[in-house]
């Protein structure tokens, strides 16, 4: 109707000056044109979109993310950090769309890029928006495979461990008698002799040394976001393993030095790990420790 109602108004200017239709044509066309650039620019105005996400992620990951959307025409859109596949919609969109983080961090907003097209699809408006998520995405480092330190690996045998203590005896939980197949070794000849019967010795399980991983992101940025990635592999070694994990890391709070049980705890804690110099935790038995940082 606009651009009819355009065409009538030029058509009748023409008539008048006598300018013919090449001038009408014209005028049809620059309002066309101008129609279309300004509807173009007032859909992406009116676009407006909310996000939500899980509470973890990992680098390298798709996870989804979920969007509401309403547009009174037409657009495009794609996530820009984390990065996703674009996806049209037109009127109202509600449901998820896969995204990938690039890079650990804490994720508390997401940048999106809206590209509409107008009625035409001859001008395209380009807009931007930053999404607020309700609440931060940890978004945890992922894990590059690596093999504990040797006497990590030995320290349940009686091993002397990095940083711990060493330990040749053995503990003795209790004395029973001799069974068929018990090595001759295990015999308690003190007991036996006492009794006049064979006792053996049952040993106390060897204690697994406790793992401390120490992480300084301070120094070359590409190299403190590979660390990351090998300070969770050496968690995600030390848990399969059975082995206590103490993780020492600098945050926005401060320095952290604490235990971790799972792989989604280590997860949180890198993710939200910064620049600085951890602490150096003080653990009681045997100790492995692993320092990752610059030096």
């Amino acid at each position: 109707m606009v651009l009819a109602g355009a065409a009538v108004a030029f058509f009748a200017a023409s008539r008048t000056a006598g300018a013919g239709w090449l001038t009408v044509m014209v005028a049809v066309a620059v309002s066309l044109l101008g129609w279309t650039a300004i509807d173009a620019w007032w859909a992406a105005r009116h676009v407006t979109i909310g996000a939500n996400g899980p509470a973890d992620a990992t680098v390298g990951r798709e996870f989804e993310l979920d969007l509401a959307a309403r547009s009174p025409s037409p657009v495009s859109m794609h996530a820009i950090d984390p990065s996703s596949d674009r996806h049209w919609m037109v009127g109202y969109m509600e449901g998820p769309i896969a995204v990938l983080p690039l890079r650990r961090c804490v994720l508390r907003s997401v940048e999106v890029e809206v590209h509409a097209g107008g009625s035409l699809g001859v001008f395209t408006a380009i807009r931007k928006m930053v999404l607020t998520l309700p609440r931060p995405i940890d978004v945890a480092p992922s894990p590059i495979a690596v093999a504990l330190p040797p006497a990590a690996m030995s320290a349940g045998h009686g091993e002397t461990a990095v940083g711990g203590r060493h330990s040749d005896g053995e503990t003795v939980r209790s004395v029973r008698e001799y069974q068929t197949g018990d090595p001759v070794r295990m015999i308690n000849w003190a007991v036996t002799a006492r009794r006049d019967q064979l006792a053996v010795k049952e040993l106390e399980a060897p204690q697994a040394p406790t793992l401390v991983v120490v992480l300084d992101l301070s120094g070359d940025p590409g190299q403190a976001e590979r660390n990351a990635a090998m300070a969770a592999g050496y968690v995600q070694t030390g848990l399969r393993s059975g082995m206590p994990v103490i993780l020492s890391t600098h945050d926005e709070g401060g320095q952290h030095a604490g235990g971790v049980g799972s792989m989604l705890e280590a997860g949180r804690r890198l993710a939200r790990a910064t620049p600085g110099r951890p602490p150096t935790p003080v653990v009681d038995g045997m100790v492995a420790q692993v320092r990752l940082g610059p030096g």
